[in-house]
């Protein structure tokens, strides 16, 4: 927790700000930004495994 007491800047920074002035409409935004930055760069990842690793990825519909 000490990450989003000792700075000013940051979407941890943002929740928290957002939090204690009770604004939830910018509170659940940044919660939301979080999940979808996430989201993309689990994608991103995925997407650099199968380009990179061909051979590891799963053969769809075979029972595997």
């Amino acid at each position: 927790m000490a990450e989003t007491f000792a700075t000013r800047e940051g979407i941890g920074w943002y929740i928290m700000d957002a939090w204690t002035r009770i604004d939830y409409v910018r509170m659940y935004a940044g919660i939301a930004a979080l999940a979808l930055a996430g989201l993309g760069i689990t994608a991103a990842i995925d997407l650099a495994d199968r380009l990179t690793c061909p051979w590891a990825v799963p053969e769809q519909g075979r029972g595997n």
